[in-house]
């Protein structure tokens, strides 16, 4: 089977490549800490909604690459 796009690294490093989007929770001294990974903004958006509705916390979306 041949690739469609040979110079494309395939799988897991493709994924590395096209980024993820990390939810990330404020602290009390104004850092950041990542909890949560997801492969799509919309799922990451509606992941950081719920945890600010749920905790009452300041939350972020963050693409990283």
């Amino acid at each position: 089977m041949q690739s469609c796009c040979p110079h494309l690294p395939s799988g897991l490093t493709l994924r590395i490549i096209l980024g993820m989007y990390f939810i990330e929770r404020r602290v009390a001294d104004h850092q950041w800490i990542r909890e949560l990974n997801f492969k799509t903004e919309f799922k990451a958006l509606k992941g950081a909604r719920r945890k600010a509705i749920s905790t009452l916390g300041t939350y972020r979306v963050v693409h990283a690459m």
